[in-house]
């Protein structure tokens, strides 16, 4: 049985703006790959590997996300283990 719960989200850890992440451009490297110079400095993040956004990516700014579970006794636990298990 699927049961769907609100949680806090792990991103923004339930403040919904103003949140660190990974620099999309350099994915937390803090070099500009595209550059000529092989350690050029991103020019997103300025080398930080991270940037401050106004709204959490994950959330959309609400701080809680939808998280689904199995619960135990549903009639979809035993296909939900077969699909797991390799099955074709």
């Amino acid at each position: 049985m699927r049961i769907m719960s609100r949680v806090i989200c792990p991103t923004c850890r339930g403040r919904g703006a103003d949140v660190e992440v990974t620099c999309p451009e350099c994915a937390g490297t803090g070099i500009d790959v595209g550059h000529e110079n092989l350690y050029a400095q991103c020019h997103t993040c300025y080398g930080e590997g991270s940037i401050e956004v106004d709204e959490c990516p994950l959330c959309g700014g609400e701080g809680t996300i939808d998280e689904d579970h199995f619960g135990s006794g549903g009639e979809g636990d035993d296909e939900e283990e077969e699909d797991h298990q390799g099955g074709a």
